[in-house]
């Protein structure tokens, strides 16, 4: 899911705003903490997948659901399409594309903590 520049300029003018973003795991991987990591996928996909927030690994690699919690996710939806076992982390990147990926706050926050409800 492409954002396109307003839209980038409106989620990074709100992370301004945005108290508890965990700019240390940005720092690590030379990331900019203002960059969303939104969605992936296509909004109108057949499927969906609602996340909590991005965790260390989904700032390291921009894109959603790429830590461990979403490679289990990734590993059940490679076995139902294809009868066998996800090979390896590249093949995991490309099973996803055919859905639909995004979260609550596009920010990952300091330690792990959920995001309030008034940043949701």
């Amino acid at each position: 899911m492409a954002l396109n520049n307003a839209q980038r300029a409106a989620f990074r003018a709100l992370a301004a705003d945005i108290e508890g973003i965990d700019t240390s795991v940005y720092e690590r991987f030379a990331a900019d903490p203002a960059e969303p990591v939104i969605g992936l996928g296509w909004a109108d996909a057949r499927i969906g997948f609602f996340g909590r927030d991005p965790g260390r690994d989904e700032v390291r690699y921009g894109e959603p659901f790429i830590g461990a919690g979403g490679q289990l996710v990734r590993k059940t939806l490679y076995r139902a399409l294809y009868g066998a076992e996800l090979p390896d982390f590249e093949t995991s990147r490309c099973v996803g594309r055919d859905f639909f990926w995004v979260n609550t706050v596009p920010y990952k926050p300091a330690g792990n903590k959920a995001w309030s409800m008034k940043i949701k």
